[in-house]
């Protein structure tokens, strides 16, 4: 254990002489992770599930119907997974993606199924696959303006009029030591 002058401890590091930015780490609700998988898979997956159940509630034992809502499952999570790593590259809009992403993973994984000749429930799989799409469609619109970008200003030079570019949180930093 070190402590510091200033009587604060840290666990065996020591101190850097140098400053922080401790940047706002307040997420809107529908750009969490757990909103957007959690509502996706209700939405995509259990939605028309309950839909299909309505008419027959006895189609939820039969074994394609839990083997359609499992692939459904593995498809959207890695449909998901692939559209945020896409996503975080700088100057991709991440919306044009969506398509080609769920139309990838939910096209390997029913392929799979179809070639390993699984039973499978076609109105499970061509619901969930749409309604996966228009669910990020959607969160897409909704949280565009959302998440502002976030951005370092280096003192010097004109840079008083950057503060009225739209949608960026700008961050000053006052010395090369500031760790952001």
């Amino acid at each position: 254990m070190v402590y510091f002058p200033d009587g604060q401890l840290v666990n065996g590091f020591t101190n850097l002489n140098t400053s922080t930015i401790n940047l706002p780490n307040q997420r809107h609700l529908l750009l969490r992770m757990r909103f957007q998988l959690l509502g996706g898979l209700t939405f995509a997956i259990l939605l028309p599930a309950m839909v299909r159940m309505s008419f027959n509630q006895q189609v939820i034992w039969s074994t394609n119907m839990q083997a359609t809502i499992f692939a459904a499952f593995v498809a959207h999570t890695l449909g998901y997974l692939l559209y945020k790593r896409i996503g975080n590259f700088p100057g991709v809009a991440a919306a044009g993606y969506i398509l080609p992403t769920f139309a990838l993973t939910y096209g390997l994984v029913f392929m799979a199924i179809f070639f390993f000749r699984f039973d499978y429930s076609r109105f499970q799989a061509a619901a969930s696959f749409f309604q996966s799409t228009l669910w990020y469609f959607g969160l897409s619109l909704a949280t565009r303006r959302l998440d502002p970008y976030r951005l370092a200003v280096i003192p010097g030079g004109d840079v008083d009029r950057l503060q009225s570019i739209p949608g960026v949180s700008w961050h000053r930093i006052h010395s090369p030591e500031t760790i952001v």
